[in-house]
């Protein structure tokens, strides 16, 4: 088989066999992609059960389409040789990784949930798959869970709504009397024999669940042919009381009438169920000593309901998503849903929500949410993945509690790409409601509820993607995103607000001057913008803030207002706070603007720029000290950030502090020739203004 082509797909090497076929990874010659081939074996091609159940295998997978479901691509018959094409999942199977002992309890939890999403959608299809087991469980390299193996699929009657697609999916397999299935994790009904429906499998995920737990299964017997009669018969071993033993009790129960009646209902009670506990550690399967152990020290509390414990958490820290395939073009997308659903709980009165520039300092996705909240100084962190495969996205988001490292939520979302919206809008109301967070009607409208055309909000987060980057090429391409956003939806106060940062920042001339835009011209632009933006929705922050950095220089009393309504607006909006501060200092109301500078850096006590920001403030009121000390924290932060070490080096040689201006500056060799130059000829070095003026009297305006 090795080498040998199959209509397009050349196998190159066998990756397992058993009872339904021989799995092998193999080359599509059309699509140049790596696939899985499952072939039926030669000697089982002439036995037409074997060939029908094969069959039934690809058509009940091929009839969903979930991120927790392998796919299958197409089967076919070339020269008597059958097989599936599927995806190929590069991981291991969940009964090598039980036998290597390497799965913790915050694991097992997430693997049954997974599969408990992927299984709600088979069962909606009206498809059981009859024999879940860790051999027909993957774990992918990047931490995702599929379903394999549909060879003993069969179906039931569907659910209502989904009657109408039941011709395409897998028939009945089995009459009653026949028993299929892996033993151990068979239900007493399949046990019997009986015909099951889709609680048999929410019973062997159960099976699956208390071994992953104890590393044992809860029913055993001497021999093989006993085993039914313990499944049947025996109540299921109990689990410590600090263990999700509700959601296993439920799980097992004799009755199907007494399990869980759905999977998302078995998957719901896991994400909502209460947590108070630790990490984790790992145990081995020798003995379930260490796991029981472990259970007792108290790690989950599960209510047999779907509510979060009611422990209110009034602080947040929103990471940016994982680009798990470092897809460039995906990368507006990891950026852009997190920053949306910061500026979206921010809105929320009783909740802290860190800001951007401090939360996305964090990209690591590596590093541990519970130690990074501990950084913040938050109460929950939300950690998230994004994967576009062609028009799909799927997102996966978990919300974890830093006091104790658990987690308080998690779920996945596979949609449509123009279905995007929906996607942060679910993420939205979900997370205010895992943080018990008693927020009003109106409020919850704000949140969980946007509408706008879906290609103008994605061309709007590209261009939001730009603009952070802060150099002239990125605002010009920044311009053009928001541009495309306006044309697609006249009617989107977002992209107006967004055009008018671009052209206020390349107008400032804060990063250069740039040839195909007039200073006078981009000003102007950004006005119109920033007033058309305020025209469509008057509730909007941002085009105050830029209106008031526009203006100051000719109606100072103005520009405050516009300030001061830009913050109360959006309390969390640090750009405004930012600007206003500098704004204050050129008014030499020093008190005012420190006391905005500071509350600046509460909100982004990691960010770069808010420290900066008040080490400025500090020196405009003639603080010397204070902000040096600033500054040295900012550079701290971004000790690649030569502005920062141009003001550092001014701040201390200001200060009479001439020698360490030297040492940081010749430290940092060419960047800084020409100011070390000036040093070592003892020339006199002024202090740099907080903030230089924008040309035609326009004003001024911080990088931010």
């Amino acid at each position: 088989m090795i080498n040998r082509t199959l209509s397009h797909y050349k196998v190159r090497e066998e990756i397992s066999r058993g009872g339904m076929g021989i799995v092998c990874k193999a080359l599509d010659l059309k699509l140049n992609r790596e696939v899985a081939l499952k072939v039926l074996p030669p000697e089982l091609v002439s036995d037409p059960d074997r060939k029908r159940r094969f069959i039934q295998e690809a058509q009940a997978a091929a009839a969903l389409n979930h991120p927790n479901i392998a796919v299958v691509y197409e089967i076919d018959e070339v020269d008597g040789v059958d097989f599936i094409a599927m995806e190929l999942i590069e991981g291991e199977k969940l009964s090598d990784l039980l036998q290597r002992g390497t799965v913790t309890l915050e694991q097992a939890v997430r693997i049954v949930t997974e599969v408990a999403d992927g299984l709600a959608k088979a069962h909606s299809k009206g498809i059981v798959h009859r024999d879940i087991n860790p051999s027909n469980i993957m774990v992918t390299e990047d931490g995702h869970i599929k379903i394999i193996d549909f060879g003993l699929a069969k179906l039931v009657e569907p659910l209502p709504e989904e009657a109408a697609e039941a011709q395409t999916r897998a028939r009945r397999e089995t009459s009653v009397g026949q028993i299929m299935g892996t033993l151990a994790y068979m239900s007493p009904e399949q046990a019997r024999g009986q015909d099951v429906d889709h609680r048999n499998d929410i019973f062997s995920l159960g099976v699956v669940l208390y071994e992953m737990l104890t590393g044992d299964l809860p029913f055993t017997a001497p021999s093989a042919a006993e085993v039914p009669h313990a499944i049947i018969n025996d109540p299921a071993p109990s689990l410590p009381s600090a263990s999700p033993s509700h959601v296993v009790e439920k799980c097992l129960a004799k009755d199907p009438a007494d399990r869980y009646q759905t999977a998302d209902e078995l998957a719901a009670d896991l994400r909502y169920g209460k947590r108070g506990a630790t990490k984790a550690k790992r145990w081995g399967l020798p003995g379930a000593v260490t796991a029981v152990g472990v259970l007792v020290l108290g790690f989950f509390f599960f209510r047999p309901s779907f509510e979060t414990s009611g422990e209110v958490i009034n602080s947040l820290a929103v990471l940016p998503f994982e680009n798990t395939r470092n897809d460039p073009h995906v990368e507006y997308l990891s950026d852009g849903i997190p920053e949306s659903l910061i500026n979206r709980l921010s809105q929320v009165p009783q909740l802290r929500v860190m800001a951007r520039s401090s939360a996305f300092r964090f990209r690591d996705p590596r590093a541990d949410p519970q130690a990074i909240g501990r950084e913040l100084k938050v109460g929950a962190v939300l950690t998230g993945r994004v994967v576009q495969q062609g028009d799909r996205l799927n997102v996966q988001a978990e919300l974890v509690d830093v006091e104790n490292g658990m987690q308080l939520w998690g779920r996945q979302y596979e949609h449509e790409l123009v279905d995007l919206l929906t996607v942060q809008n679910d993420l939205a109301a979900e997370i205010s409601q895992a943080l018990s967070l008693k927020i009003s009607g109106a409020e919850q409208t704000r949140i969980a509820t946007q509408t706008v055309d879906s290609e103008a909000y994605q061309a709007y987060l590209r261009g939001r993607f730009h603009w952070r980057k802060r150099t002239n090429e990125d605002f010009s391409k920044a311009i053009e995103f928001f541009d495309e956003a306006r044309l697609t939806d006249p009617d989107y106060a977002l992209a107006y607000a967004g055009l008018a940062d671009s052209y206020f920042l390349l107008g400032g001339q804060f990063y250069g001057a740039d040839e195909n835009y007039a200073p006078a011209d981009a000003i102007a632009q950004a006005r119109r913008s920033a007033l058309e933006a305020l025209r469509l929705d008057e509730d909007l922050a941002e085009p105050p803030a830029t209106l008031a950095f526009i203006r100051y220089a000719y109606d100072w009393d103005g520009a405050e207002a516009d300030f001061l309504t830009a913050i109360e607006r959006d309390p969390h909006y640090v750009t405004a706070r930012r600007w206003y501060a500098l704004y204050l200092s050129l008014m030499q109301r020093s008190d005012d603007a420190i006391e905005q500078s500071r509350r600046d850096v509460e909100l982004a006590p990691t960010s770069p720029l808010a420290n900066r920001g008040l080490g400025t403030t500090y020196l405009a009121a003639g603080m010397y000290e204070e902000g040096i000390e600033q500054f040295e924290a900012a550079l701290e932060l971004a000790p690649e950030f030569p502005l920062l070490r141009e003001q550092l080096m001014d701040a201390l040689w200001a200060h009479g502090e001439r020698e360490k201006a030297v040492v940081i500056a010749e430290a940092y060799g060419r960047i800084s020739a020409r100011f070390s130059d000036s040093c070592s000829k003892g020339r006199s070095r002024k202090l740099a203004t907080p903030l230089p003026p924008l040309p035609s009297g326009f004003g001024a305006a911080d990088s931010s």
